[in-house]
This record gives C-alpha cells, sequence and structure tokens, in this order.
C-alpha cells in the first residue's frame, strides 16, 4: 500500500541526482512540520515498496537515505534527532 508520501517519493527516485532529491525531499517535510520519525516511517514503508517492485537501484537510494537520517553516514550523527532503534 502507498504511504501518504508515496508520490514525493518517486518523484524523487527518479529525479537526475536522486540522492540530493530524497534529502531535500526529506528536509522539506521536516519543515512542514513532519516529525522527523515519521519522515523515517514514511521512507521506510516506501523502501518496501520498492523490495517488492524489485527495484534495487531505487531502494538503494532510500536506504542511503534512511542511514543519513539516523546518523549511520554522517559523522555529526543523525538528523533531526532520528535515534538509531
Amino acid at each position: 500500500m502507498a504511504g501518504p508520501f508515496h508520490y514525493r517519493f518517486e518523484n524523487a527516485v527518479r529525479a537526475d541526482d536522486p540522492h540530493r532529491a530524497l534529502e531535500d525531499l526529506a528536509a522539506a517535510l521536516v519543515e512542514l512540520g513532519i516529525g522527523g520519525r515519521d519522515v523515517l516511517d514514511a521512507a521506510d514503508q516506501f523502501r518496501a515498496f520498492l523490495r517488492a517492485a524489485e527495484r534495487e537501484s531505487d531502494e538503494a537510494a532510500v536506504m542511503d537515505l534512511m542511514d543519513t537520517l539516523v546518523g549511520w553516514t554522517t559523522p555529526s550523527g543523525p538528523l533531526w534527532g532520528i535515534a538509531r532503534s
């Protein structure tokens, strides 16, 4: 089932630079008042959709975003205080 931001994630992974577009999308959602954990959950729902559709490269881009959101790939730690679980 598509999450509430499915179309926005879809547009981001189809962009010329999906990694940048996904980070910009996450930032825009937070600016709209959506909590960081909710952004992470939406990304995970979209990642599951991509896995089911066997869209491996798109799934990898979303997983990179998720890693960034929780601080696995950034030396400064997680963005927006999202804790690893």
